[in-house]
């Protein structure tokens, strides 16, 4: 797929950021952007002497023989792992080493426990037992263990607890340079688990996390996470364009998340929810020309669009199958549902292939709309250049195209504004202390 010179959609280059969400979009329709998890000072090796799970003190420094029988003894306490009672006994005994120690026994856990035939609950107990007592320590250790634990939460599809955990790892006290592709895959992925659980605000508070770090040009998840991300914020036209350039890449054979087939498949959903008028048009022009459209289930009715045919009911039917509870569910700042928004738009759009003009009552009747819901509509599309025509409120007429009493009405105040501006001129050059 290429874009054509004009192609620019009006949007961002494919190796842009993204921008940032700021303050202003907190309150977008999606809730409030919750505050960031504290990240506190990472203690470089643990050496605590508090007291453990069981209410003894840690133990001192062992030497290598000792190190090597308290790796066996819990081996051997991970390999009994199959209830509670033996999560119990193994997050005992890890609180009970807290201390000089705790590297070399936390660093045997994480070898150890992924590899145990014991059930997903019964280990995650075990994370979970042992990074309570861990508490906020930022150790290479621990971070092992959180994500350990988050790939048993990716498993049982618990999004928002894998989200929270590895957000809790502070990437950025281990970040030496301006740029890291480690920090930006690591805010890459919160972002991306917070969104498969529905949470839009902290996902878009965490992938902004990652742009100190971005390199150049932009990650491939990167830019996934943000295609999905105006998707969910119901920006459909950056939407669109971002899973085209995404499109592009496969097709240039980097490596990406998804298929070239599945970011058209969004791109083409994306682009039929976008606000009608010139930039969707180019949107649907440029999906159009790839012919793997044609392996789409709904690619009739993406033609029918770019066609500016008008669109009935049974193929907003067609269409709603295939979108996403994020695509069809209206902000609180939203009046209708995006499917059913773009729908009225695009017939609006399309009767001015049919008519010249027509009155607000039978435009209503067109887009299933009231009169005055008619006019509102239109007027909206026009005051956003998105439809070119006027309205004569006395008549209660829609025009699509200026007619020749409008053109010579707009010559004629463009000329009578001319003449005014001629005179101010002429007193400001002849009194220059009036004005």
């Amino acid at each position: 797929m290429e874009f054509g010179d004009d192609d620019d959609f009006g949007m961002v280059d494919a190796d842009d950021d993204f921008g940032a969400v700021g303050a202003e979009d907190e309150d977008d329709g999606f809730g409030t952007v919750a505050g960031s998890n504290s990240n506190a000072e990472g203690v470089e090796d643990m050496d605590i002497s508090g007291g453990n799970a069981t209410g003894g003190q840690g133990v001192g420094s062992l030497s290598e023989g000792e190190l090597e029988e308290k790796k066996i003894q819990l081996q051997s306490l991970l390999q009994a792992l199959d209830s509670s009672k033996t999560a119990a006994d193994a997050i005992n005994f890890v609180g009970g080493h807290i201390g000089p120690n705790s590297k070399y026994i936390l660093a045997t856990l994480g070898e150890a426990l992924p590899k145990v035939k014991a059930q997903d609950e019964t280990k995650l107990a075990v994370y979970r037992g042992v990074l309570e007592l861990l508490e906020s320590n930022q150790t290479e250790e621990v971070a092992n263990l959180k994500r350990q634990t988050v790939d048993i939460l990716e498993g049982q599809s618990k999004w928002e607890d894998a989200a929270q955990i590895l957000e809790s790892i502070d990437v950025k006290s281990r970040i030496k340079t301006d740029i890291s592709e480690e920090a930006t895959a690591h805010f890459t992925k919160v972002a991306s688990l917070y969104l498969r659980s529905g949470k839009v605000a902290q996902a878009a508070q965490a992938i902004n996390q990652a742009s100190p770090f971005l390199p150049k040009p932009s990650p491939v998840g990167y830019r996934d996470v943000w295609a999905s991300l105006y998707a969910h914020k119901h920006e459909f036209q950056k939407a669109s364009y971002t899973n085209l350039t995404l499109v592009q890449t496969c097709d240039a054979g980097d490596a990406t998340p998804k298929s070239a087939l599945q970011y058209l498949h969004e791109a083409a959903l994306c682009a039929a929810l976008t606000p009608a008028g010139p930039h969707r048009l180019r949107l649907l022009r440029t999906i159009c020309k790839d012919e793997r459209l044609d392996s789409l289930p709904f690619s009739k009715l993406i033609q029918e669009m770019y066609k500016e045919r008008m669109i009935g009911q049974h193929q907003k039917t067609l269409l709603r199958k295939y979108l996403g509870p994020h695509h069809l569910t209206p902000t609180r700042t939203e009046t209708a549902s995006p499917l059913e928004r773009a729908v009225i738009e695009h017939n609006l759009l399309s009767a001015r292939n049919i008519y010249n003009n027509i009155s607000f009552e039978e435009l209503g009747l067109l887009l299933g709309l009231s009169p005055d819901d008619a006019e509102t509509t239109a007027a909206k599309m026009i005051l956003e250049n998105r439809m070119e025509g006027y309205l004569d409120q006395v008549k209660k007429i829609l025009y699509f195209q200026e007619g020749d009493e409008m053109v010579a009405l707009s010559e004629s105040i463009q000329a009578c504004c001319a003449k005014v501006s001629a005179v101010v001129d002429c007193i400001t050059e002849a009194h220059p202390t009036i004005l």
